[in-house]
């Protein structure tokens, strides 16, 4: 069996980093762009005339909005974890 050298060694470490920050840039445009996109309609429906009945639909854009952050948080926390054991 072959052994590595510190040098293949260090190029595996560096590209396992580089895929990494990869994925959680990823991630983070991901969250950045799913956000934005939910703002519009969110300020959409507080410019209703009839407030009362865009207020349910106010609440649902908001907690969406929340949701999907709070899932995009977990996998970028998890990207991080694995960047910091690398």
């Amino acid at each position: 069996m072959e052994t590595l050298t510190d040098l293949d060694k260090l190029r595996y470490y560096r590209d396992e980093v580089k895929h990494e920050f990869s994925l959680l840039a990823m991630r983070t445009n991901i969250l950045v762009t799913s956000q934005s996109f939910l703002v519009v309609p969110f300020a959409i429906l507080n410019t209703v005339g009839h407030f009362r009945t865009a207020l349910a639909s106010v609440y649902l854009v908001a907690a969406l909005g929340i949701f999907v952050a709070l899932v995009l948080m977990a996998a970028i926390h998890a990207s991080h974890r694995t960047i910091d054991r690398w």
